[in-house]
């Protein structure tokens, strides 16, 4: 009975580790990671910087997935956006904020400058053979507006060079937001997008049109600075209306494919505000139909952490409860889409999974962070966040899932809002749950 006992741990075990991961920890390596984790992904900041986490992997046996794109993709000029969008009447009308000049809408540098980066990271891989075993290209192209057509262009353009380089063993990949592979949801997106135009010029019109007494209130109220506050700290949701690629699928000579889908996405960004009942209505699935004709707005009335006193789905009556129903939707109906787009390719899947505080601290009505934090009850949602990545069962439907990659470590900081989230690194039992996955010591269990 020992012996079978021994078997069938090891048979859980195995199956339990089917997937590598890691994390998606933009900065570089951390010493922590050597025997916690099987990979890092990293950005491209500077050639000092990936030569450091080159060193450091090589010594701990950590491979690197490398994302070259904030090296080799630049904002587009004013004059290149598309700075229109559609009335209720069909009709053009002109946005009234002109594009930030370091906006997210991007383009790939020239061919030329593609192939000076390559070449540096080429001489890299000599001096650290065999640590990147995968080059991303770009990160959520198509939110910035990048075709699927450029992306396939460019993938060949590393491939043929590397190759010649004698690098003929780098994997290209390309990392999507959450479904915009499919050109319905994309649309969706670009709808939601067109919303927040449609009410900030609203707002600005409103305010340019005043009469002089109102103009004076509104001054001793403090607000007659929205104009200048909105011009500089906008959302880049303003910029990518009209801008973001809506052609969808997924371009057959990648060899990696990934994809990111918060939660922090989902609950606080109004892109995707009917995002769950889209899906119902699009995939069927029956994993999304407590979210059949519902907005993410019911979803924040019923989480305690955004201040909520409610029961807004029935039988969902936990957080935990809610939060795993969002997940398996989500999920789900990735897995569904993958299969549909990646047509006759078979490249690996990679899913950048949530480590961070992003989403799951406490909030007001309106979405603001509050200023004080139970962080030990942050870390305990953060936690369960990253258990579902490794646990649920929905998961295993994800064509050739072979890696999850947690965003992130670190603390990253949002300047354009002026937050700070925390990383797995500042919560003990984040980072335990994703080492001990790897080390499938104990494996978790729903």
């Amino acid at each position: 009975m020992k012996y079978l006992f021994v078997v069938w741990f090891l048979f859980v075990a195995h199956v339990a580790q089917s997937m590598e991961v890691g994390f998606y920890n933009p900065e570089g390596v951390d010493a922590r990671f050597e025997s916690s984790i099987d990979f890092a992904m990293i950005e491209v900041i500077s050639e000092k910087q990936v030569l450091e986490a080159m060193r450091e992997a090589q010594t701990m046996g950590l491979s690197l997935t490398l994302n070259i794109g904030p090296s080799i993709t630049r904002s587009r000029s004013a004059s290149e956006l598309n700075t229109t969008y559609l009335n209720t009447q069909g009709e053009k009308v002109q946005k009234l904020f002109v594009p930030k000049y370091h906006n997210k809408i991007k383009k790939f540098v020239t061919d030329e400058e593609i192939k000076i980066v390559l070449e540096r990271l080429a001489l890299a891989m000599q001096k650290f053979p065999q640590t990147i075993d995968t080059v991303f290209l770009v990160d959520e192209p198509y939110l910035k507006g990048i075709s699927r057509r450029e992306i396939s262009r460019v993938a060949d353009l590393a491939k043929g060079f590397l190759s010649a380089e004698g690098h003929k063993e780098i994997k290209i990949g390309t990392v999507f937001a959450s479904l915009t592979y499919d050109p319905e949801f994309a649309q969706e997106l670009d709808r939601r997008a067109t919303e927040y135009v449609k009410a900030a010029d609203a707002k600005r019109l409103e305010i340019e049109n005043l009469g002089a007494f109102s103009r004076l209130a509104r001054w001793i109220a403090g607000k007659d600075d929205w104009i200048a506050n909105f011009t500089e700290r906008r959302l880049i949701t303003y910029d990518q209306a009209g801008n973001i690629y809506q052609g969808g699928g997924i371009p057959s000579n990648l060899d990696v494919v990934g994809f990111d889908f918060y939660l922090a996405t989902l609950l606080l960004d109004d892109l995707y505000k009917n995002s769950l009942g889209w899906m119902y209505e699009k995939y069927q699935l029956p994993e999304c139909e407590p979210f059949a004709d519902r907005k993410i707005i019911a979803a924040r009335k019923h989480l305690s952490f955004f201040g909520a006193s409610e029961t807004q789905f029935e039988g969902l009556v936990s957080d935990r409860e809610l939060l795993d129903a969002i997940f398996d939707c989500r999920t789900g109906t990735i897995a569904k889409a993958l299969g549909a787009y990646l047509g006759e390719g078979d490249p690996e899947i990679i899913m950048i999974g949530e480590s961070s505080s992003n989403g799951l601290m406490n909030f007001r009505h309106n979405r603001d962070v509050k200023k004080s934090q139970d962080w030990s009850l942050v870390e305990n949602r953060v936690r369960n966040e990253v258990e579902r990545y490794l646990t649920r069962d929905i998961v295993r439907d994800i064509p050739n899932l072979s890696r999850i990659a947690f965003f992130t470590y670190g603390n990253p900081t949002d300047h354009s809002i002026g937050q700070t989230i925390r990383g797995a690194k500042e919560m003990p039992t984040v980072f335990e749950a994703i080492k001990q996955y790897h080390r499938s010591e104990v494996p978790y269990t729903n």
